[in-house]
């Protein structure tokens, strides 16, 4: 018998996968904003470029996890439709193998003699070198998280996902934050985040185990037939993943050289608030993966068209709410996030404004790609990202400053995303959105802008301060947003019904 029942496959399951995956998201974000605040002040924010260096290939949402994240989720989805509990144990464990023996690999790469020179684009050479020794170890403890919870995101166990995530995330914060503030170096913060993530897969790990039954970590377990399974999406998604990650990086090479290691701190400042709407949004790409390969094995193409109308309909309503409200409190919010005035935080500021625009486009084509995961056709987002991305590394050395600079890389990767979501559709076949809900969507859009302008207007009215101002602009725009897509049909009816089923606990 199928591991997961039918209302699992059903779209009230995926929506509610996915507010429990923004839910926790929100969380992650909100630790995020408080660590990376406290390590900035703390550190100094050339300290705190370096590690944001290595903290972006860790983490929850770490970039090098060998594809496994998508491709573990794809494949458990499977094997949970078709009732094989064996074949999901062997999937995880081959997914931990692969963990292990890419770091034993990296941990060798890190031994090797790298010139002070180049450290020294980072941040202090000697702090920069420690980092990289530890940073195998650490990628290891990320990606077996990855696995774990890629486990449970395949069985359509957001919630529970979410929850683990959020808690452990947060005393993990706590942990590093104590560390900073009594003088630990970089390396060792690393270290300390790391291990959070290990607790987190311990309990991923426990909680696959109760839904499908025994799945002990052995792996040496692994067999061929798994290997070639994971390797033929995750390896491509690798790729994808690779040379997204090397052109963030050197991008950030770029700006540390022309401008120093405060520059990378900048950006990176400015790249994670930039990145809000689109994490909040992200739960619906994750849990869309492994609910398409499902019911793909049970409707075809038909139902991968429905699929993706509905979810770039609210992917849409996401983030167009997310990215209208950044916009509007960008000032603000840099000014009382940095607590200082001056360059550092104009610059900030347009680069959070830039990145805003340039991420909510590319969220839009993002439902595509993910179906094409679903349908185990990734390799053209591999090939657009690794054309995109050092054309776009070109364009950004080009500019002079620091602001061209990103705005340069912004709109080349922009510019491929939206190729790539044409590509795709007429690759998989799929019909897009009918008109109606693209008017209602524009509609949507309008009404937002307008809310999200009054309430700055009456924000500055008032000499409101920015606490206010980040209160008022965000319940502005969302009422207004809400209220349109209600009247417009954006949110039909019946999904109307369900999600408040759904808030009924139904």
């Amino acid at each position: 018998m199928p591991l997961v029942d039918a209302p699992s496959l059903s779209y009230g399951r995926l929506v509610a996968n996915v507010l429990a995956g923004a839910a926790g998201r929100a969380a992650a974000i909100a630790t995020a904003l408080v660590l990376s605040t406290v390590l900035v002040r703390t550190l100094g924010l050339a300290a705190y470029g370096t590690w944001s260096f290595f903290f972006v290939l860790i983490g929850y949402q770490g970039q090098f996890d060998l594809g496994l994240s998508v491709a573990v989720e794809r494949a458990v989805a499977r094997a949970a439709v078709a009732g094989d509990r064996a074949r999901i144990d062997i999937l995880l464990n081959t997914g931990v193998a692969l963990t292990l023996g890419v770091a034993v690999v990296l941990q060798l790469v890190a031994l090797l003699p790298i010139p002070d020179d180049w450290l020294a684009r980072i941040g202090d050479p000697a702090a920069v070198r420690r980092c990289v020794l530890v940073l195998p170890f650490c990628l290891a403890c990320s990606n077996v998280t990855a696995v774990a919870g890629a486990g449970l995101s395949g069985l359509q166990r957001t919630t529970t996902l979410s929850a683990q995530r959020s808690v452990i995330g947060a005393v993990t914060a706590l942990v590093v934050i104590a560390l900073a503030v009594g003088g630990g170096r970089l390396d060792h913060l690393l270290v300390a985040y790391a291990l959070g993530l290990l607790s987190t897969a311990g309990a991923s790990w426990r909680a696959a185990r109760r839904a499908v039954g025994p799945i002990a970590m052995a792996p040496w377990r692994a067999n061929a037939s798994a290997v070639r399974e994971l390797a033929v999406v995750g390896g491509t998604l690798q790729v994808t993943h690779l040379a997204a990650q090397a052109g963030d990086q050197c991008l950030r090479l770029i700006l540390g050289s022309t401008a120093g290691s405060a520059a990378i701190g900048i950006y990176d400042l400015a790249s994670r608030a930039a990145i809000v709407p689109r994490s909040l949004m992200a739960p619906l790409l994750v849990s869309l993966v492994p609910f398409a390969a499902a019911r793909e094995d049970r409707g075809g193409q038909a139902a991968l068209s429905d699929t993706l109308q509905r979810s770039t309909r609210y992917a849409i309503l996401a983030i167009v709410v997310g990215t209208t409200i950044g916009l509007f409190v960008a000032g603000p919010f840099m000014a009382l996030w940095l607590g200082v005035e001056g360059r550092s935080t104009m610059d900030a500021q347009r680069i959070l404004e830039l990145m805003l625009v340039a991420l909510a486009v590319q969220s839009v084509t993002s439902p595509m790609v993910a179906l094409a995961r679903a349908a185990g056709r990734p390799g053209a987002e591999a090939f657009a990202t690794a054309v995109a991305q050092p054309l776009a590394l070109v364009a950004a050395a080009q500019a002079v400053t620091l602001v061209p600079a990103v705005g340069a890389y912004a709109l080349v990767t922009t510019l491929a995303s939206l190729i790539l979501w044409w590509w795709l559709k007429r690759a998989l076949g799929l019909s897009g959105m009918p008109a109606r809900d693209l008017v209602a969507l524009a509609l949507v859009t309008a009404g937002t802008t307008f809310g999200a302008a009054a309430a700055r207007l009456s924000a500055d009215a008032v000499a409101a301060g920015p606490w206010l101002t980040l209160v008022m602009v965000p319940a502005g725009a969302t009422l207004a947003a809400a209220a349109v897509a209600i009247v417009s049909g954006a949110i039909p009816a019946d999904e109307r019904r369900r999600l408040a089923q759904i808030g009924r606990g139904r």
